[in-house]
């Protein structure tokens, strides 16, 4: 990657451009190019290894070895005889790893899961609970007039209304029976 930026950046082409042609956004390849062990050297128009970043460079005889050892099966690219390890490789290795394992882990409660809910087990052991706020009572402002009328109730309900308007004196009767006729057909009404 870094080889093939660096060609066309010796071609003439720009950062820019390079990008467009790779269809990478800027911050993906910064990260990629960060991730590598290098960075960007204006004075020579290319990118080169960050020295901050270099942990230990490994001779490619050595890195056989060592590689399979470690569970790593390792690729070299271009024609050196080395390979270059940033200083976070390991950390980010062990982090892969643990990711891994921790897959691998949960696969099966993942898979049961899967097939409880391909069952339909949760659409017909879910209940909907209509949860109700107690927030009082709300009176809207009335803009309209106000016309007088005659209702006939049974006892039983006009004693309940009764005892449910004294609770609430600081609204006016007709504010409340106006309100509770309101929800009444905006709940059932449909």
């Amino acid at each position: 990657m870094i080889t093939y930026l660096n060609d066309k950046l010796n071609e003439g082409q720009t950062v820019i451009r390079i990008r467009e042609d790779l269809g990478i956004g800027e911050k993906k390849l910064q990260k990629i190019i960060k991730e590598s062990g290098y960075k960007y050297n204006q004075k020579l128009r290319k990118y080169v290894l960050n020295d901050d970043s270099i942990i230990k460079v490994i001779p490619k005889d050595e890195l056989y070895s060592n590689g399979i050892k470690n569970g790593l099966e390792p690729t070299i690219q271009g024609q050196d005889s080395t390979l270059v390890i940033p200083n976070n490789f390991e950390k980010q290795w062990n982090d892969l790893i643990k990711f891994k394992n921790n897959m691998i882990s949960i696969e099966e409660d993942i898979k049961d899961v899967i097939q409880a809910y391909k069952q339909g087990y949760y659409n017909s052991n879910t209940e909907v609970i209509e949860v109700i706020q107690a927030e009082g009572i709300t009176i809207r402002e009335f803009k309209d007039d106000i016309k007088p009328t005659t209702i006939k109730l049974h006892s039983e309900s006009l004693d309940a209304w009764k005892v449910f308007c004294d609770k609430y004196k600081q609204y006016s009767k007709q504010d409340l029976l106006s309100m509770a006729l309101e929800e009444y057909i905006r709940k059932y009404d449909k």
